[in-house]
């Protein structure tokens, strides 16, 4: 990681240690193949305002929203000084590097005390009945949804429901996101609009960027919030492992830092790594979560890309109901990264560092697992270039909107022209 003096960015403080609950070993954030047991950690509580949620879904960290509190959130895992500020760090950056918002109108209810907004509507609409937005399984298909915002304190809830159930999504007031030119750095390209849902509203995901209201002078939004997804209590089958991936997806598309958490607690499947890392410290970067993190550096050779090392006494969640081999398999993620591993149906452990296979693969299996590795990135590639184009005609675009709104303010003597 970059230092953060040199990159203008501080460390966040309040941050408070919190001991160990027993309640809160069953995460309600726990990824399936996040092992929480045979831990008595110190965890941490932390207030949403400082970490992202996408940082803890990037890191496979388990936690849980606070019961008392619901602005806090414990990550039920031991970690320590280091890698907590990596993790503030995170959060930092990729705030900073938000995209741009999908547009809505706001409109108010007099049934509310709080500022309702209803998600899609058109602005003679004024009935938040009449255009529902679709989240993304597992929750309800909406008929309809309000939006609370409480301004005091920096709060806002999203209220879905159909004939069957209501499904509440809470999130935190952001501020604007700096307007940065074509060479800015920190500043990413905006997504792709929000796919239409039929002819009656926009399919609206966790992590998208909502604007409420317009500004007349120039029609941006008058206040941004970000849809965080808090309630995965209705989750059925593989709901909590499809939002995993959803996040992931996008912290690639979104440009995440790249910045390594080093996991201590692999050295229990192999107690040489630390002598190893000392000794030869390039040999073991940390590499980030995302499959792709390290595209730059360039493929290992099949041989030294993997190697078999002995199953841990204490067996991971994620190994339960494997083939109970006494080896397993630890692969570069450089070689093979967690989507040939699924396609596969091999059982493993997505690690910061490496990926553990709970099974001991031949050197044709990596072969074959490492060249299904490299025609997905090829594709990837690809993909991202068609997206590149795309943003940079959608700028072009909005460059000639601007334009033509400037030049209609000039003819109007100056008056508002949107």
């Amino acid at each position: 990681m970059e230092d953060s003096q040199s990159s203008g960015l501080s460390l966040l403080d309040q941050r408070d240690l919190i001991d160990s609950e027993s309640h809160a070993r069953g995460s309600i954030k726990s990824r399936p193949n996040s092992p929480t047991q045979n831990y008595s950690p110190t965890y941490i509580k932390a207030h949403r305002k400082h970490l992202s949620l996408d940082t803890l879904f990037y890191y496979d960290l388990p936690f849980q929203f606070d019961s008392n509190d619901q602005d806090h959130i414990i990550i039920t895992r031991e970690l320590n000084a280091e890698q907590t500020d990596i993790l503030f760090e995170h959060s930092r950056r990729h705030r900073r590097n938000l995209p741009s918002l999908i547009r809505t109108r706001q409109h108010p209810n007099s049934e509310w005390p709080e500022s309702t907004i209803s998600i899609g509507s058109q602005p003679q609409d004024g009935n938040s009945f009449i255009h529902p937005i679709s989240l993304p399984g597992p929750f309800v298909t909406a008929d309809h949804c309000h939006f609370y915002a409480d301004i005091s304190h920096q709060r806002w809830m999203l209220r879905v429901s159909n004939h069957e159930s209501v499904t509440f999504l809470n999130g935190r007031r952001l501020p604007s996101t700096p307007d940065g030119g074509e060479d800015d750095a920190n500043v990413q390209p905006p997504p792709p609009p929000p796919r239409a849902h039929g002819a009656s509203g926009y399919a609206v995901e966790s992590g998208d960027i909502l604007g409420l209201g317009e500004n007349e002078a120039d029609g941006k939004p008058v206040h941004l919030f970000r849809i965080e997804v808090d309630n995965i209590a209705a989750a059925v089958g593989d709901g909590e492992e499809a939002l995993w991936h959803e996040a992931e997806a996008r912290a690639s598309r979104y440009g995440f830092p790249t910045i390594g958490l080093d996991e201590d607690d692999g050295d229990e499947y192999d107690d040489n790594d630390k002598d190893n890392r000392a000794s030869d410290p390039d040999n073991f970067s940390i590499l980030g979560g995302d499959d792709d993190d390290d595209g730059d550096a360039l493929d290992p050779d099949v041989s030294a890309g993997y190697r078999i090392i002995d199953a841990a006494a204490q067996v991971p969640e994620a190994a339960r109901g494997s083939t109970g081999s006494t080896r397993w398999t630890r692969l570069d993620r450089r070689l093979v990264n967690p989507d040939a591993l699924r396609e596969a149906g091999l059982p493993f452990e997505n690690r910061v560092r490496y990926l553990l296979v709970f099974s001991e693969l031949a050197p044709a299996e990596v072969q074959r697992l490492a060249a299904r590795t490299r025609a997905s990135r090829e594709v990837k590639a690809a993909t991202e270039f068609t997206r590149k184009e795309r943003r940079r005609k959608e700028r072009k675009i909005r460059d000639q909107k601007k334009a033509a709104r400037e030049r209609k303010k000039k003819e109007t003597g100056g008056g508002a022209g949107f």
